[in-house]
């Protein structure tokens, strides 16, 4: 695999877990007992964040 592909299937496994975790916090803002869906969601989010390449 060369690393153009590696980081085509990285950058989308990101876009992945961003995806899901803006749906668990969405979630979490429809449901406001369960605070852990919050919680998760933005944790979630940061992390997506970080791991996504940002164009310069």
């Amino acid at each position: 695999m060369n690393l153009v592909g590696l980081e085509n299937i990285l950058d989308n496994a990101s876009f992945a877990v961003l995806l899901i975790t803006m749906l668990v916090y969405w979630v979490g803002a429809a449901f406001p007992r369960f605070s852990i869906l919050q919680s998760l969601g933005t944790a979630g989010m940061a992390i997506a964040n970080l791991t996504t390449r940002h164009a310069p």
